[in-house]
């Protein structure tokens, strides 16, 4: 049996650094990355639950489908 745990701010902190880095927002945002890093940064948990929901909803689970955006 799996246990569940709890995210730590290190874990996210971690997940966050990976999915940023699979982004191409540092090319397409150059003048304001910096800004746009801190603001993702900050709302990452609130962005991985919304993540988790729909996809959780989703016909294409694990995934989003284009279709539940």
């Amino acid at each position: 049996m799996i246990s569940f745990k709890e995210d730590t701010a290190e874990h996210l902190l971690r997940c966050f650094t990976e999915d940023l880095a699979s982004t191409k927002i540092q090319q397409a945002f150059r003048r304001d990355y910096l800004q746009i890093k801190e603001v993702l940064q900050a709302e990452y948990a609130k962005i991985v639950a919304v993540f988790l929901f729909y996809s959780g909803q989703s016909h294409a689970y694990p995934s989003m489908a284009v279709e539940d955006f």
